[in-house]
């Protein structure tokens, strides 16, 4: 996370979720619950630094983020309709950012040697690049240059494969659309 702050540029992958910079604190409260069970105090703690968290990408100084998010972040939608419906508005307001871009790679790209985790690789003010691998029970910090080459390739050859930016906001706006269609109309 020290790293994290430093960014000028952060690229990141998802594989399931959506990243914890762009999440909804509903959202990130469905997800940390998930991760092991704790009393509601210590949820709460861990979801409030997660929000803190978004700062990062607000201001004058905020680095240039770009999200490659797996068709399957879409698919797996939070158990509260209300709650998926939030999360998604929340990202199509983040896409209107001009530091922030998201792109959706379809299952249609294929298979591809990104799945089942997530990726995200971070420049540094001093020029330095580093990447951080993520599981969901595990972490790894590389900062082999080679590595981090190879790891930025992957990354760009996927986004390569994936909808440009208006098309994933269309997708988005698509989902939107359906999950409203579905929700109880609100008394006027």
């Amino acid at each position: 996370m020290r790293l994290e702050r430093e960014a000028t540029v952060q690229y990141k992958y998802a594989s399931s979720t959506i990243p914890g910079l762009l999440q909804t604190k509903a959202y990130a409260t469905e997800v940390l619950e998930q991760a092991r069970p704790r009393e509601a105090a210590a949820l709460q703690e861990d979801v409030d630094a997660r929000m803190s968290r978004q700062s990062i990408l607000e201001g004058e100084d905020a680095p240039y983020f770009r999200a490659l998010l797996d068709e399957a972040v879409f698919r797996r939608a939070a158990s509260q309709p209300a709650v998926w419906l939030e999360q998604l508005e929340a990202l199509l307001e983040w896409q209107k950012r001009p530091n922030v871009t998201l792109q959706l790679l379809p299952f249609s790209a294929g298979l591809h040697d990104l799945m089942g985790g997530s990726l995200t690789v971070l420049w540094l003010a001093n020029g330095k690049a580093v990447a951080y691998l993520e599981g969901s029970k595990s972490g790894e910090l590389v900062e082999d240059s080679g590595r981090v080459e190879e790891l930025r390739l992957s990354y760009d050859l996927q986004r390569d494969k994936a909808l440009s930016p208006e098309q994933t906001t269309e997708f988005i706006q698509q989902l939107v659309k359906e999950i409203r269609s579905c929700l109880p109309a609100e008394p006027t």
